[in-house]
């Protein structure tokens, strides 16, 4: 008998500065929880799904964030969101998220950036057609 072991985990810590750090985690949490359970207790924040876990704690000065998941798919897409929503939440401050592991990132955006341009290729056809249709 044959034991698999399971393929590790993938993980990944960055930040978001913000001098309103409270303020877009309870933001984040309160949005994230409209579909996902979110655990809060005090400055921490977790969610887990598909077996990705993701937390975001408050600092002073940033949101601290850290997550692990399964496989790069699901880690990469619970970067996006986090980034994609607390850019939109902090916006008029210019707020960003760094990632501390370059290669992750690296890998993260040319995936990212992979996956728009296959969709904008998908439109086209249909913004040909309709062109076409006028």
């Amino acid at each position: 008998m044959t034991t698999e072991n399971p393929a590790p985990a993938l993980s990944i810590t960055g930040r978001a500065r913000t001098e309103r750090a409270a303020r877009f985690a309870k933001q984040l949490a309160s949005h994230l929880g409209n579909t996902l359970p979110i655990v809060s207790d005090g400055p921490v924040h977790r969610v887990e799904y598909k077996g990705v876990v993701g937390t975001v704690t408050e600092t002073d000065t940033s949101l601290e964030l850290s997550i692990i998941a399964p496989a790069a798919p699901l880690l990469f897409g619970a970067m996006r969101t986090l980034e994609r929503h607390l850019v939109r939440f902090g916006e008029r401050e210019g707020v960003t998220v760094e990632w501390d592991d370059p290669a992750t990132d690296a890998a993260y955006r040319s995936a990212i950036a992979a996956q728009a341009q296959q969709q904008a290729q998908e439109q086209a056809p249909g913004q040909a057609q309709e062109h076409d249709q006028h």
